[in-house]
C-alpha cells in the first residue's frame, strides 16, 4: 500500500455505496427485507475492512514522519480529533435520515458523490506530489 494509490481504496469504498443505496431503495425493499439486508451486508463489511486498513496505514505513515519527541502529542491530537468528530458525523447522518425518511437512499447517494470526489482529489494531489 502506498500513499499515491490510496485513492483506489477510497474509490472502492465509494463504489460500494451504490449497491448500499440500492439495497434500501423502495424497489429492493419490495423484494423483502432479507435480500436488502444481504446486499447491504455484502457492501458494509468490505467498507469497514477497507476503512480499518486505511486507518492503520495512515497512522503508520503519521508515526513514521513524526519526530519521536512529538509522537505522543501528535498521536493524542489525531485520536482526540477523530473521536470528537465521529459523533458529529453520526448526528448529521441521523438528521439526514430523518429528513429523507421516505427516500433514505438519497443521503447514501450523496455520500457516494462526496467519496468519489475525495478519491479523485486524492489521486490528483498525490500524482502532483510524486512529480515534485
Amino acid at each position: 500500500m502506498k500513499m499515491n494509490t490510496l485513492y483506489r481504496w477510497l474509490m472502492l469504498i465509494s463504489i460500494l455505496m451504490i449497491p448500499m443505496a440500492i439495497s434500501i431503495s423502495p424497489l429492493m425493499l419490495r423484494l423483502g427485507y432479507y435480500p436488502s439486508f444481504i446486499l447491504l451486508f455484502i457492501c458494509v463489511i468490505p467498507i469497514a475492512m477497507s476503512m480499518t486498513i486505511i486507518t492503520i496505514f495512515v497512522l503508520t505513515i503519521v508515526q513514521k514522519q513524526t519526530p519521536n519527541e512529538l509522537l505522543g502529542k501528535v498521536m493524542a491530537t489525531v485520536t482526540a480529533v477523530s473521536q470528537c468528530v465521529a459523533p458529529v458525523g453520526q448526528i448529521m447522518h441521523g438528521k439526514l435520515f430523518e429528513i429523507f425518511s421516505s427516500t433514505v437512499y438519497i443521503p447514501i447517494v450523496c455520500m457516494f458523490i462526496i467519496m468519489l470526489l475525495i478519491s479523485i482529489l486524492a489521486k490528483y494531489l498525490y500524482k502532483n506530489e510524486s512529480k515534485a
